[in-house]
């Protein structure tokens, strides 16, 4: 009996130590993944090193080299130029939301009263601060 209760115990022991470490080798391969992601990035090249590749395969002439190089030197000022617009349309979207969510607080602020706003309020900060937990966890 206690050599049965004793192989039992050890079974359980040894599957909940398997399934802790591969449960960790699962996480850390997905935070790795994505911390490599990041580190190797490829980085864009600069117009006037484009415009030398390009030379260079296609056997251009110095005068196409330079046409090539003021070609590519535009596509990234307007490449550039649409970022910032994007960033810039993303703050205004950001602001608009911000100012809808403090209209309809203080809307539902005079429907319940400020004790049951507050509450409302708490738990809606815990809600979002899980919510940012997981997702900086994946």
């Amino acid at each position: 009996m206690k050599k049965n209760l004793i192989l039992m115990v050890g079974a359980l022991f040894l599957i909940s130590v398997a399934s802790h470490a591969q449960n960790q080798k699962n996480v850390s391969d997905k935070e790795g993944t994505k911390k490599e992601m990041r580190q190797n990035a490829p980085q864009r090249m600069s117009a006037e090193n484009r415009a030398e590749y390009w030379a260079k395969e296609l056997n251009l002439t110095n005068e196409e080299k330079g046409k090539i190089t003021e070609l590519f030197k535009k596509q990234d000022e307007t490449r550039m130029q649409q970022r910032a617009d994007m960033q810039k349309s993303r703050e205004e979207r950001q602001a608009f939301m911000e100012s809808q969510r403090k209209a309809n607080d203080a809307e539902m602020e005079k429907i319940i009263g400020k004790e049951k706003f507050q509450k409302y309020d708490s738990i809606r900060s815990e809600r979002m601060q899980k919510m940012r937990d997981r997702m900086r966890n994946r």
